[in-house]
């Protein structure tokens, strides 16, 4: 397990990444992160909206369809993080 500072707030991923694709990505986190895994938000983008409907993808919260609207990025990650600390504190 780590300390919260330690883990991420979100994973925004694409699922076709070179060198190491999307799923074995979060193999190595959820390894990375033990328990804690389940707790952090997971934004998948693929080109292949069918893809993210795979068996071992079920974790993501969010499942976009590539080209990535922004606004759509955006809402997501208020949707599951919240907004951002105010510059004031």
């Amino acid at each position: 397990s780590c300390s919260p500072a330690e883990r991420p707030g979100i994973i925004i991923l694409d699922l076709s990444m070179p060198v190491m694709d999307g799923k074995s990505f979060l193999k190595h986190v959820n390894m990375s992160y033990e328990d804690d895994f389940g707790h952090i938000p997971v934004i998948v983008a693929s080109a292949n909206i069918n893809y993210g409907n795979e068996e071992g993808l079920n974790f993501a919260r969010v499942k976009l369809k590539k080209p990535v609207n922004l606004d759509s990025l955006h809402r997501a990650v208020l949707e599951h993080c919240g907004p951002p600390p105010s510059a004031n504190t």
